[in-house]
């Protein structure tokens, strides 16, 4: 899989993969590691495999404390380039843009990884169910702004809502493993709640790799329960939030 799809699944939690994988085979009716092989050589399957394998966010403004210390971090920036290496679904980016949005922050650059093409069909269209805008509406109140959660979502006929299509204005998306040899530095780089799926090793490449890819004052977002384990010229400025300046 790590060859075929050029994601290091070799350094995922041993646990966390085999759950996933099985996850994966239940949901494209495969009933062996024969028919994973044959699923491995189609790409339209490969693409569907990649899309599973992958957890997705739950939900917009997750942690409503993180954007609000984010918001804290980000006062007074009049431009910024920001790194996603790891979009499972359209709830982290759209929470970025629109908190930009409210603070306003017109020179945004935003770059995002994806690691399925089917993953991004989904973030360019996404669509919300009535269940999870309550969810999403909550968490927005509690940013403590003063801005309406109209303005950046439309509600539709049947009761779901989308985010207005404005809002990836300016967006740039890859597809592929994040880890490459791209120089490319950023200003903010936003990696939450991915870390704990991964072993050791791989944990510390990847903050390694996600340290070396800031500028000088840049800064780091983790998950509020990821550690930071590797040895980087970081330091915690929002302890309790896990976002590090370097």
């Amino acid at each position: 899989m790590t060859e075929k799809i050029g994601v290091e699944y070799t350094g995922f939690g041993i646990s966390f993969f085999r759950r996933r994988l099985a996850l994966v085979m239940d949901r494209m009716h495969m009933h062996s590691i024969q028919d994973l092989y044959k699923a491995l050589e189609d790409e339209d399957k490969v693409d569907e495999i990649t899309f599973n394998m992958v957890v997705p966010a739950t939900e917009m403004f997750r942690d409503p404390a993180f954007w609000r210390a984010l918001r804290k971090r980000l006062t007074g920036k009049t431009s910024l380039s920001v790194w996603f290496p790891n979009l499972t679904n359209g709830y982290e980016i759209f929470s970025f843009v629109v908190l930009t949005r409210m603070m306003g922050i017109e020179n945004v650059k935003i770059v995002g990884n994806v690691s399925s093409k089917r993953t991004l069909d989904e973030i360019k269209s996404l669509v919300i169910s009535a269940k999870n805008d309550e969810v999403n509406r909550s968490n927005f109140e509690r940013l403590e702004s003063n801005c309406s959660y109209e303005d950046y979502f439309e509600i539709m006929e049947d009761g779901r809502t989308k985010p207005k299509s404005v809002l990836l204005d300016g967006v740039e998306f890859r597809k592929g493993w994040f880890i490459t040899n791209s120089k490319d530095t950023y200003d903010l780089v936003i990696f939450r709640n991915a870390l704990l799926d991964f072993s050791y090793s791989l944990h510390e490449k990847v903050v390694t790799y996600l340290a070396d890819s800031l500028n000088p004052g840049g800064m780091l977002a983790l998950g509020i329960k990821e550690p930071l384990i590797a040895a980087v010229d970081l330091k915690a400025v929002e302890p309790d939030e896990s976002i590090y300046l370097k």
